[in-house]
C-alpha cells in the first residue's frame, strides 16, 4: 500500500510504505479521562486512564512519557518545588518519579503497602499521599523509602496542599498540619457534618464536601465553614484572574466575589483536576483537556495523542462511520476517520455500553438511562426506551433485538417499542447478539453459546468443545466455519456445523490468550485481542496484523472493537482511542478484448478504484474499467481505493499501431454556383483523424453552420456570397487534440 495521508500530518503518525499501517484516527476523538493535572515553570502533565502525557506549550500539544512505566492507570500526580514529578498508578503500590528532561521514571515503592496511592500532595520537597484504605505516607525528595504517618484522628479519605498547609478530611472532621504532618490541628469550626470525604485547597481558600452532599467553603484556612450553595463533590479549588474556580466530574462553578455566590460555567462540563500554566486555566476531565485564557470560554485540546479515549463500539452508515466511548460520548466521521466530531448534544450524561446503526436509525444504549435513537445519523436523539443494562444490538429477520442484563428485547419499528422476550437465555451483563441468516446467537462469558432459530422463541446451548473457563466475548461465520472468540484457555474456537463439538485454534497467536472482536469482508478475517489484531484468510492460520504500529496495550483487552468499513479496518482500543488501517484490496485482473492491433479494449476485473500504467507509469485520468490503448508498451493497471491501494495486476504486453500527427488542410474558396467545379467546402487534406467538429461564422462572429462529419463538407446554404471564418476542433487517432483555424470565400 502506498501512504496518501497528507491531510493528516497534525496527528503526528509514522507513514511506512508497505502494504498496511496503522494511523492514530483521534483528531476530535475527546475522550480519555483525565484524573490529575501538575505544573512545574510551564511544564504541564496530565494523568490518565493511558499513562502521563507532558506539554510545554500550555496544554496545546502533548507528548505521552509512558516509557518505563509498568502501569499506566494514573491515580495522582504531584511535583515538588524543585520540579520532581511524583505518579502514583492505581496497579499496586507503584509509585513512579521524574527530572527534567522527563525522560526516564524511577520507582519509589519502599515502604509501601500493597494497596496503592490515590491521592498525592507536595509541601515543597516533602511528598505525601495516602492510600485506598486511609493511610498517610510520606516521602523526602530525595529519599527512596516512605513513612507511615500516624496522625491519631484515624483513617484520611482526602488530603490537599497549599503552600506549607496540609489539609486532611476524615470521617471526624477536617485537620491542619503546618509542620510536614508532624503536628495536626482541628479546623471544624462551622461544620454541621464531620464525615468529610474530599477537600481541595489553594491560597487561603479550602472546599470539602461531606459524605451527605453538602458542601462547605472557608476563605481563612479553615478557621471557620460555611454552607456553600454548590451541588456535586469532589471539588476541585482554584484561583485564576481573582476568580475562584470549584469543580467537580459533572459541573463547574466560578466565583467572583471570594466564594459568596457561585455561578455554573456553563462550557466546561466539569473538570477532575484544574490547574493554572501562564496565562491558561487548565481543565481536565473525562472528555480530554479544555483550556481557557480569558476566564469563561473554554476549548478543547487534545492534540498530539491526549485522547486516550475507551472505544466501545462501531457503527456505519453509507456516508458516516459512527463511534462511542465509554465516557458517554457520541461521534462521527465523514472522511474514513481522519477527524471527528460529537454528536452527543441531548444524551444524558452515562456510559454508553453498545452502539449500532439499522435502517437509517441510529442507536446507542446507556448503562441507566436505557436506549437512544436517532433518525438523523445524530442530529438529534430521543428516548426509545428506559430499559437499563442494554449490551448488544442486532438485527434478525427484519426486527432489531437487544440483549443485556436486563434480558432479551424485540422490535419492530426500528427502535420505538421494545417488547421482552420471556423464553430467552440467561441474561448477563456482558452478553452479545448475532446474526448469522436464519439463526440467532447469544454470546455470554459466564454461560457460553446459545442460539434461536425460531426469533428467540426457544434457545439452545451449544458449549461442547468449549471450557467453562474460556469465556467466549464474540462470534462469526467465515468461509463455512462458525468462530468464537474467548477471554482464556485458547483465542479462537471454531466449528464447521451446528451438530459437530467446537474445537481450539491457537496457531499463529504467540502468547494471545484473550480475544474479544471479529470483522470480515469476506476474503480476510480479521480477530483483536490483548495482543493485537491478528488476521487469516481461512480461519485457521493466523498471523499478527502490523501489530508493531499499533500503541502499547498497556490494558488487560487492549483492542476491544472492530470495523471494517471502505476498505479501513478501524480498531477501538481500551484505552488509546480509535486506530485505522488500510485493507489491501484483491489484485486485479486485465483482460483484452477486441481485434489487435487497433481494435483492443484492456478491461480490469473490478468495477471501481482502477488507476491504469503504462510502462510503470500512470495514465492520467485512465481511472475507468476499461482503457482503449493508443500506444504499444506494457499495461496494467493498479486498484486505488480510499486511500488503500492493491498490488500492481499482470503486465499485457500489446502491440499498437502508431499514427502519425492528424493533418486537415481547407480549401480558401469555393463555388456552390450550380456547376460541378468546387460546389462544396471540403478538405483537401483529411489524414489520420479520429473526430472532428467544423463551426463556420460570419464577419460579425454569427454561427452560420456547424457538423461533426467534417469530410461531409459545406454547400454554403442559402448564405450570400462573401468571406467567412470557420474552426475545425479535432482529436487524431494518435489521441492527439488540435485547432484548424482559417477563412474561406464563397462566390456564387
Amino acid at each position: 500500500m502506498k501512504c496518501s495521508w497528507s491531510s493528516w500530518l497534525l496527528l503526528s503518525f509514522i507513514c511506512h510504505s508497505a502494504v498496511a499501517q496503522w494511523v492514530e484516527s483521534n483528531n476530535g476523538i475527546y475522550g480519555g479521562t483525565i484524573t490529575s493535572l501538575a505544573n512545574y515553570n510551564g511544564n504541564v502533565f496530565a494523568g490518565t486512564w493511558g499513562g502521563v502525557y507532558h506539554s510545554n506549550d500550555n496544554g496545546f500539544t502533548w507528548k505521552q512519557l509512558n516509557a518505563g512505566l509498568d502501569n499506566t492507570f494514573i491515580n495522582s500526580l504531584a511535583i515538588s518545588k524543585n520540579g520532581k514529578l511524583f505518579v502514583a498508578t492505581q496497579g499496586g503500590n507503584r509509585v513512579f518519579a521524574t527530572s527534567a528532561p522527563f525522560t526516564e521514571w524511577t520507582t519509589l515503592h519502599a515502604g509501601l503497602t500493597e494497596n496503592p496511592l490515590t491521592t498525592l500532595a507536595v509541601v515543597k520537597n516533602q511528598v505525601f499521599g495516602i492510600t485506598n484504605t486511609g493511610l498517610l505516607f510520606t516521602l523526602t525528595e530525595g529519599n527512596t523509602s516512605w513513612t507511615t504517618i500516624n496522625t491519631g484522628f484515624g483513617l484520611i479519605n482526602s488530603i490537599s496542599a497549599s503552600g506549607e498547609n496540609l489539609f486532611a478530611a476524615t470521617n471526624n472532621g477536617i485537620y491542619l498540619s503546618t509542620d510536614k504532618g508532624l503536628n495536626w490541628s482541628e479546623r471544624n469550626t462551622g461544620l454541621i457534618e464531620n464525615s468529610i470525604y474530599s477537600i481541595s485547597a489553594v491560597n487561603n481558600y479550602v472546599i470539602a464536601n461531606a459524605r451527605s452532599g453538602v458542601t462547605f467553603f472557608s476563605d481563612n484556612l479553615g478557621l471557620n465553614w460555611s454552607l456553600a450553595q454548590l451541588e456535586g463533590g469532589s471539588f476541585k479549588l482554584v484561583e485564576f484572574n481573582n476568580i475562584l474556580y470549584a469543580a467537580y466530574e459533572f459541573r463547574a462553578y466560578y466565583s467572583e466575589n471570594q466564594g459568596k455566590i457561585w455561578e455554573q460555567v456553563r462550557n466546561l462540563p466539569g473538570a477532575r483536576d484544574l490547574i493554572i500554566s501562564g496565562a491558561t486555566l487548565i481543565a481536565g476531565n473525562q472528555y480530554g483537556i479544555y483550556r481557557s485564557q480569558n476566564s469563561f470560554p473554554w476549548t478543547r485540546s487534545n492534540y498530539n495523542k491526549l485522547t486516550n479515549s475507551r472505544i466501545v463500539g462501531f457503527a456505519s452508515s453509507s456516508n458516516n462511520i459512527f463511534c462511542a466511548t465509554r465516557t458517554g460520548d457520541v461521534l462521527r466521521s465523514n472522511n474514513t476517520g481522519k477527524t471527528w466530531a460529537s454528536i452527543s448534544k441531548g444524551l444524558p450524561l452515562d456510559q454508553i455500553t453498545t452502539i449500532g446503526y439499522f435502517d437509517n436509525t441510529l442507536l446507542v444504549a446507556l448503562l441507566n438511562y436505557g436506549i437512544y435513537r436517532s433518525d438523523n445519523e445524530g442530529g438529534s436523539w430521543s428516548l426509545a426506551t428506559g430499559i437499563a443494562r442494554i449490551t448488544s444490538f442486532v438485527k434478525h429477520r427484519n426486527q432489531l433485538v437487544a440483549g443485556g442484563a436486563s434480558g432479551i428485547f424485540i422490535s419492530s419499528d426500528i427502535g420505538r417499542t421494545w417488547l421482552r422476550l420471556t423464553n430467552s437465555p440467561q441474561s448477563v451483563q456482558k452478553q452479545k447478539l448475532f446474526d448469522q441468516g436464519d439463526t440467532l446467537f447469544i454470546i455470554s462469558p459466564d454461560y457460553g453459546v446459545s442460539f434461536s432459530v425460531n426469533n428467540g422463541q426457544s434457545w439452545n446451548y451449544i458449549n461442547e468443545g468449549i471450557p467453562p473457563s474460556a469465556r467466549p466475548t464474540s462470534l462469526t461465520t467465515f468461509q463455512g466455519l462458525t468462530l468464537v472468540s474467548a477471554e482464556n484457555a485458547a483465542p479462537i474456537y471454531f466449528r464447521e456445523a451446528i451438530t459437530l463439538p467446537w474445537q481450539s485454534v491457537s496457531k499463529g497467536f504467540s502468547d494471545a490468550t484473550l480475544t474479544t472482536s471479529f470483522a470480515t469482508d469476506q476474503q480476510n478475517i480479521f480477530v483483536a485481542g490483548n495482543k493485537g489484531i491478528f488476521t487469516s484468510t481461512n480461519g485457521f492460520d493466523w498471523s499478527p496484523f502490523y501489530n508493531e504500529q499499533l500503541p502499547l496495550l498497556s490494558s488487560p483487552s487492549g483492542i476491544e472493537s472492530l470495523l471494517i468499513y471502505r476498505n479501513h479496518l478501524f480498531a477501538g482500543t481500551e484505552a488509546h482511542g480509535v486506530w485505522v488501517s488500510c485493507i489491501e484490496p484483491p489484485r486485479p485482473n486485465i483482460s483484452v478484448i477486441g481485434n489487435a492491433p487497433n481494435d483492443s479494449t484492456l478491461v480490469s476485473d473490478s468495477p471501481e478504484g482502477n488507476q491504469w500504467f503504462l510502462n510503470d507509469s500512470p495514465i492520467a485520468g485512465a481511472t475507468q474499467s476499461t482503457y482503449k490503448p493508443l500506444v504499444s508498451g506494457l499495461y496494467s493497471v493498479k486498484l486505488i481505493l480510499d486511500d488503500c491501494e492493491s498490488k500492481m495486476s499482470e503486465v499485457v504486453d500489446l502491440f499498437v499501431k502508431e499514427y502519425p500527427d492528424a493533418v486537415i488542410e481547407m480549401p480558401n474558396v469555393f463555388t456552390p454556383d450550380g456547376d460541378a467545379y468546387n460546389p462544396m467546402f471540403t478538405p483537401k487534406r483529411y489524414d489520420d483523424v479520429l473526430i472532428a467538429e467544423i463551426q463556420v461564422v460570419d464577419r460579425w462572429g454569427m454561427e452560420i453552420f456547424r457538423s461533426g462529419d467534417v469530410p461531409a463538407g459545406w454547400n454554403g446554404g442559402s448564405t450570400q456570397a462573401g468571406v467567412y471564418y470557420y474552426r475545425i476542433r479535432f482529436i487524431g487517432k494518435n489521441n492527439k487534440s488540435g485547432v484548424v483555424n482559417g477563412w474561406v470565400h464563397l462566390i456564387r
